[in-house]
């Protein structure tokens, strides 16, 4: 098994918290596909820049268990949901000791 970590934002980039049911959807989605998943504890905080402009972040941690790279394709489609659903250009994730943007 391998483990994929996925950051999601808090807050949308008008600095907006996400609400419940949107946290809700994902976990949803991520049971549907995976059958399960982690939330890890705590908040991560970061920033980064866009045309001048500095943005902070506050993410969650989502874990996942996978049984090999046969399913990196249904991790690429969830992290496109995860885009989507948190209004983002590119999500972060992390695995086999890897750190990815997907946009």
């Amino acid at each position: 098994m391998f483990e994929v970590q996925i950051l999601v934002p808090s807050y949308d980039n008008d600095n907006n918290r996400f609400e419940s049911e949107v946290f809700q959807q994902w976990e949803t989605k991520l049971i549907e596909t995976f059958g399960g998943y982690s939330r890890y504890p705590g908040i991560v905080e970061g920033g980064w820049a866009d045309g001048g402009k500095v943005y902070r972040d506050e993410m969650r941690v989502y874990g996942l268990a996978i049984s090999g790279l046969i399913d990196g394709q249904k991790v690429i489609e969830t992290t496109k949901f995860a885009q989507t659903l948190f209004k983002q250009e590119a999500m972060f994730i992390r695995y086999l000791g890897q750190t990815e943007f997907v946009s």
